[in-house]
């Protein structure tokens, strides 16, 4: 979520989650829904295999 934003604006995205305000006007990073899931890798997902 933080990742490229002004380290000014870092500090909206910490309070809106921080209160949960899901409809806060912030400035997002530019790769929001990049996750690394642990304990599992991608030739387990291909199998089928999902994260607890």
């Amino acid at each position: 979520i933080r990742w490229g934003v002004p380290v000014r604006l870092i500090v909206a995205i910490d309070k809106a989650i921080t209160e949960k305000d899901w409809n806060a006007p912030v400035k997002i990073g530019w790769d929001p829904t990049h996750i690394q899931p642990v304990g599992i890798t991608a030739a387990d997902a291909k199998a089928g295999k999902r994260p607890l």
